[in-house]
């Protein structure tokens, strides 16, 4: 090739590379706040400036290096060759010597800094600004009271208004001179000035010097006279007809009622009277002839009547009362249409000329269409006096004689012809189109008919057919889409740059027409009006790979970033540059600015973006937390929230009103709390929110969830406010603040992307660079292994999750308790809106835990929510029912019912329950637990649902009934006070409750929201170590602790001298003695039932109380009762008497003579029958007076009287047999009664009182047992029968057994009320 040809493209190559690096933009990602200018991107350093050469913050040159071009670019606070010297702000140079001028002015004291402007002013005392250029206004405060104000040097002058002095114009000066009121008159000091106060003398004006005229004002009326007073006046009505003060009120003559026959009308001094018909006079007392008078006129007959008259004009043409009226035929207007009406007598005419009709009344209209006025064929319709032509389409005028012009001017385009469809003499030439081949139609005579050129048609030729586009297609014929131009039946094509041909479809190949440009191994590819040199090596750049890239060369790029040299500009001349690819936790040009940050719970740091385009959030984060809120995207339109709750990233959108309109959520595996880096973005676009997230690693796990339907609102067009890491309890969690790491927060939108750094964000407490951590649940755990489940490891901290009694930091702290209704009382707990008793995850979710005890049935327990009647939030109620059964409700503002539980199982036992209520708005659930059996229920509400807010209140409120106080037997024993709270007034509530009373019982370990302690005592501060704690706003009538009962004090419910001891809230335990047994050890156990002694003795219960106490009687008996050795029987065993006398007589053989022993043995006999008789006597009535003083017994355990009552009667019943059955004994005579020999002893083992085992007494059932009184008498009738086979008692020995049954009966314990 000739070297004239190889300049010319050598010219156009480079033209055409200038042209694309002049109109090329180069968009680097730099980070937000940082200009994008080319000259800043393109830093580099040249060969006399080395790295660390420059100081201070201070770059190698950037730009092209002459002779003049100092080695460093140094920052504004230094200069020098290597920005090693310190620029003195406080002092200006000029040509190297200091000047004297200081920046700061008004005397301010100059003092370099480390920040910009590099310089501090301290100013003097009423001055301030960054140059103590400002003059304080002192009088910004407004000092003078009453006054204007000017401002000093720190100080103000004021200029007093008139009647005020002082430094501030705040003191009244007194302007009352001596003198000043005249007469008696009070002056009064104002402003500048004074006043008089005339009210009390007779005296007027400004200083009480006019006398007052009282009757200057006239105030006598109708001519009364007036005399002057002392501030009054006085009135003479004489000879006036008024009277009153003033003369106002007129005297009325009519009161003697002087008009006979009319109405009389008061006058001044007089009196008028308006006579009734037929009544004249003054006093209208003369009958009147009204004929006399003449009054029909016209001829009329006039009839006098009682007071009145009437006229006859039936013969003549008038009409009225008195024939005065000309009677007018004409005035119905009978003439129709306009027709003139003539009056008659009695009878009338019309005149029709000129109104178009005709007839008496001219009510036939006259036929204007008769003579066919209308031409071309029109439709004559008829009118008033007139008529109208109905013209066809074409034609016009009044008789439709106009044939309009359709073709002047002529419509038809592209010079076509017109011919007009009303030319008659066009028509039947067939040549023509329709409708000129045909016969002539006056309904088509309208319009026109163009003869169109060819290539076009239409009505009026206007459509030129669009050669551009191909028929086939509908395309354009020009290829690549080159412009076209119509024309008529033609076309033509304008190529785009890099086409031609007809049609433009050649695409011109630059490489080839270039003769393949690129050097350095770089391969040419073919664009459209250019070309690209693609796989230049990494060193080499350029538009032909030529360029050597040395942007790279100075290592510029920290952190072990990569670097990526660049060609910023080509022509005219080179320009360099680098771009660094930073690791995670870097950015900036040289990724020497950290977005690390790290984050402890409390802290947080924010930056600003502005977009007015679609766009991306995306942050990385690293935390042990599964419950945290972590960024708030926020703008005019509201805000994002995004953060997790149960492993789950959980978003929130927030209007500018704070309501939730929408939210997502996604779970996430496991690694959300296992520390390793999670990515989360958030996407709006078109009003959408996309949430998405991966894990860190290898394998991306991508994943979204879509918030859909956002208004256009939420489209980012403004400036956006980003948020990481939110107070302590004001996000999506109760648990509030992030504890852990974040790095790369960026914004990215299509053309760029913005990234918060140490520098560019406002930062709060964070620590920015390192992110490191140690194991907060180590081994061994910080949490009680005893009272605690698990330990949380919360990043840098640990949250111990504690057994339910327990509480604190490590769960070493008892959770306290709480009684409720002691005394009667209606005790209440309140807790206002707080962090602590709130609900957690977007404020829609609520849970409560505690034990109880209590015997209440029918009770208020707790309320969640606004408690007054205009509540417009749901509430959540929770009641004891009737049944004593658990049951949870929840209610609308307005008291329907939204949802509602009751537990399986009684709460109302006396023992410990546990009790577990949750409520979740988001979730649509309520839920009720009590011990292991849980109850849940789907919220009905069709429509969304507001979180509960307002109050939680715990115990009772006002309008409750105290609980009565709870007996052992849960018969109401003990009936309560009635007390009432003046809390809170709960009337919706209460009818949603029912008829129930306040609670008692105890409460013990309540917590809220999880591990969350409730005080249930207002102002109570003496729980140390329960961190987190929420104690009560409010609070009345609740005692901490569990209230100790007095049931054992109170009821004494253990019978036959058992033990008491009082348990758990009004529960007691009875410890019985041997032989007893029962709840109330009231059963006796019947230790002669099965008749242990056999049949020739009988068996003495060592139970029976009116045995003891009689020294005759033998051993137990003959001593005092005792419950302790109450247990078991005693067999007595009978003897006949030979067999005595022949035991006595054996041994009396021995040492007397017969005879003698013979007497001694009968006195003996007889003296041990009598003493026999006289002790089992004794015996029997005692224990009968005994038995009768046990009312009080018998009526509270009925079994053990019937039990000791059967084994009484069994004794004496036993004993009656024995002596009655004469036929087994031998006597010495017939009075004699047989001895008791010997008593043979059993002991019975003692009950266990704790298994309560029992023992029958008998085998009688209980549908034989009559009441108590009953078998008193009945107790009484065997008693009696027994004494029948025994001798009477003596006088002295009846008398000394009703002394000890009165004694045993005074020793029996009081009835109970």
């Amino acid at each position: 090739m000739s070297s004239e040809i190889r300049l010319p493209t050598l010219i156009l190559v480079l033209t055409l590379a200038w042209h694309r690096a002049s109109c090329a933009s180069v968009s680097e990602d730099l980070s937000a706040g940082f200009d994008e200018d080319a000259n800043e991107l393109a830093r580099t350093r040249r060969a006399a400036c080395s790295e660390g050469d420059c100081k201070n913050g201070g770059i190698c040159w950037p730009g092209a290096v002459t002779s003049s071009t100092p080695p460093c670019l140094c920052t504004d606070a230094y200069t020098g060759t290597y920005c090693t010297n310190r620029i003195n702000f406080c002092n200006t140079t000029s040509g190297g010597s200091t000047l004297s001028s200081s920046p700061c002015q008004n005397g301010g004291t100059c003092s370099n800094t480390d920040a910009s402007p590099w310089y501090h002013c301290s100013c003097v005392p009423g001055y301030t600004g960054t140059d103590c250029e400002i003059n304080i206004d002192d009088c910004a405060s407004k000092p003078c009271a009453n006054g204007l104000c000017s401002d000093l040097v720190n100080d103000y002058s004021c200029s007093c208004f008139t009647g005020w002095e002082g430094r501030n114009c705040n003191v009244n000066h007194n302007d009352c001179p001596t003198g000043a009121c005249l007469n008696g008159g009070r002056c009064i000091d104002g402003n500048g000035t004074f006043s008089c106060d005339c009210s009390r003398v007779d005296f007027q004006g400004a200083t009480c010097s006019s006398k007052i005229d009282d009757c200057a004002s006239s105030p006598c009326q109708h001519g009364g006279r007036c005399t002057d007073g002392v501030r009054s006046f006085t009135c003479d009505c004489t000879d006036t007809g008024f009277t009153g003060d003033r003369c106002q009120n007129n005297i009325n003559d009519c009161a003697s009622k002087p008009c006979i026959n009319g109405l009389c009308t008061d006058l001044v001094k007089n009196y008028s009277c308006s006579c009734f018909t037929g009544w004249e006079d003054r006093n209208c007392s003369v009958d009147t002839d009204y004929c006399l008078s003449g009054p029909c006129q016209n001829g009329g007959v006039c009839s006098d009547g009682n007071s009145t008259f009437s006229c006859d004009c039936s013969r003549v043409d008038f009409q009225g009362a008195t024939c005065s009226s000309k009677i007018d035929d004409c005035a119905s207007s009978p003439c129709q249409h306009g027709g003139r009406c003539t009056d008659g007598v009695r009878s009338f005419t019309c005149d029709c000329t000129d109104t178009g009709f005709t007839g008496d009344r001219c009510q036939n209209n006259i036929d204007d269409c008769a003579s066919n006025p209308c031409s071309h064929n029109a439709t004559c319709v008829d009118g008033l006096r007139d008529f109208s032509c109905s013209c066809f389409s074409g034609y016009s005028g009044k008789n439709c004689s106009d044939d309009e012009q359709d073709c002047s001017p002529n419509p038809c385009q592209f010079g076509g012809a017109c011919l007009e469809r009303s030319n008659q003499a066009l028509y039947g030439n067939s040549p023509l189109p329709a409708p000129f081949n045909g016969s002539f139609s006056y309904a088509l005579a309208a319009g026109f008919v163009c003869l169109c050129p060819h290539g076009t048609y239409g009505d009026n030729c206007s459509i030129n057919p669009n050669d551009c586009l191909d028929p086939a297609t509908n395309r354009s014929v020009c290829a690549h889409a080159s412009n076209c131009t119509d024309g008529l039946a033609s076309f033509t094509c304008h190529c785009l740059p890099g086409y031609e041909g007809p049609i433009c479809s050649v695409d011109i190949n630059e490489c080839e027409r270039f003769g393949q440009p690129c050097q350095n191994g770089g391969v040419c590819k073919d664009l459209v009006a250019d070309y690209a040199c693609t796989g230049c090596p990494a060193d080499y750049g350029g538009k032909n790979c030529s360029v050597k890239l040395t942007g790279c060369d100075s290592s510029p790029c920290h952190i072990n970033a990569t670097c990526e040299p660049l060609l910023l500009q080509e022509l005219p001349s080179l320009a360099h540059g680098y771009r660094c690819t930073c690791k995670p936790g870097w950015s900036g040009p040289q990724c020497n600015e950290t977005t690390l940050a790290s984050l402890n719970g409390t802290s947080s740091f924010s930056a600003n973006f502005s977009t007015t385009a679609d766009c991306t959030f995306e942050l990385s984060f690293r935390t042990s937390l599964a419950h945290f809120d972590l960024v708030r995207l926020s703008s005019h339109w509201g805000e994002i929230r995004v953060g997790a709750h149960e492993s789950s990233l959980v978003l929130f959108f927030i209007n500018a009103s704070s309501s939730v309109i929408d939210q997502a959520a996604w779970p996430i595996s496991a690694s959300l709390a296992s520390t390793d880096w999670l990515t989360l973005s958030v996407s709006l676009t078109n009003g959408r929110a996309t949430l998405s997230h991966s894990e860190s690693g290898v394998t991306q796990l991508p994943g979204e969830q879509l918030v859909d339907g956002l208004s256009d609102s939420f489209k980012p067009n403004s400036r956006l406010s980003v948020r990481v890491g939110v107070e302590s309890g004001s996000g999506i969690d109760g648990s509030g603040g992030f504890r852990g790491c974040v790095r790369d927060l960026r914004l990215v939108t299509n053309d760029s992307t913005l990234v918060a750094t140490e520098i560019t964000a406002e930062s709060s407490n964070s620590t920015w660079g390192v992110c490191s951590r140690s194991m907060q649940c180590g081994s061994p755990s910080p949490c009680e292994a005893k009272t605690s489940s698990m330990c949380s490891d919360m990043w840098n901290d640990f949250v111990c999750h504690c057994a339910a009694d327990f509480g604190g930091l490590r769960c070493s702290v008892e959770l306290p308790s709480f009684s409720l209704g002691v005394g009667g009382s209606v005790s209440s707990a309140m807790f206002a809106s707080a962090a602590g008793v709130s609900s957690v995850y977007g404020g829609d979710s609520w849970t409560i835990e505690l034990r109880l005890v209590t015997l209440s049935r029918g009770a208020f327990l707790l309320l969640l929510g606004d408690p007054s009647d205009s509540a417009t939030t749901p509430r959540l109620l929770t009641t004891i029912d009737h049944s004593g059964r658990m049951s949870a409700q929840l209610l609308h503002g307005n008291g329907s019912l939204i949802a509602a539980l009751t537990s399986s199982d009684s709460v109302a036992t006396g023992d410990f329950v546990s009790v577990k209520i949750s409520v979740s708005i988001s979730g649509r659930s309520l839920s009720l637990s009590v011990s292991s059996s849980v109850r849940s229920a789907s919220l009905s509400s069709a429509s969304p649902l507001p979180q509960p807010s307002g109050q939680l209140i715990i115990g009772g409120f006002s309008g409750l009934r105290a609980a009565p106080a709870p007996s052992p037997d849960s018969t109401g024993l003990a009936a309560s006070r009635t007390k009432k709270s003046a809390d809170v007034s709960l009337s919706r509530v209460a009818s949603a409750a029912g008829n129930v009373t306040a609670f008692r019982g105890s409460l013990r370990s309540i917590k809220v929201n999880g591990d969350t302690p409730l005080i249930l005592v207002a102002g109570n501060d003496s729980f140390e170590g329960l961190t987190g704690a929420v104690v009560a706003s409010e609070s009345k009538d609740i005692v901490p602790g569990i209230f100790n009962n007095t049931v054992c004090e109170e009821f004494r419910p253990c019978r036959n001298g058992a033990a008491c001891t009082n348990g758990l809230y009004y529960s007691y335990r009875c410890v019985c003695h041997p032989g007893y047994s029962g709840e109330d050890c009231s059963v006796d156990h019947p230790d002669c039932s099965s008749n242990p002694c056999g049949a020739d003795s009988f068996c003495l219960e060592r139970s029976i109380e009116a045995l003891y106490s009689n020294a005759s009687s033998l051993a137990p008996f003959n001593g005092s009762f005792s419950y302790s050795k109450a247990a078991g029987f005693e067999c007595v065993r009978i003897m006949a008497p030979t067999e005595t006398a022949a035991s006595s007589e054996a041994a009396a053989y021995d040492f007397l003579p017969t005879w003698t022993i013979a007497a001694i043995a009968v006195a003996i006999f007889i003296f041990g029958v009598l003493l026999t008789v006289s002790v089992f006597l004794l015996l029997l009535n005692r224990h009968r007076n005994g038995k009768l003083s046990l009312g009080y017994f018998e009526r509270q355990a009925p079994v053990l009287e019937n039990a000791k009552r059967r084994s009484a009667a069994k004794v004496l019943s036993d004993l009656r047999d024995r002596l009655s059955s004469r036929s087994e004994h031998t006597y010495l005579a017939s009075d004699r009664r047989p001895q008791i020999s010997t008593v043979e002893k059993y002991e019975m083992a003692p009950y266990d009182v704790i298994n309560d085992a029992e023992t029958k007494p008998d085998e009688v059932s209980p549908e034989q047992e009559v009441e108590p009184a009953a078998g008193s008498n009945r107790f009484n009738s065997e008693l009696s029968s027994a004494y029948d086979v025994i001798p009477d008692l003596t006088a002295s020995q009846k008398q000394q057994n009703q002394r000890a049954a009165q004694q045993v009966k005074s020793n029996q314990p009081e009835e109970c009320c």
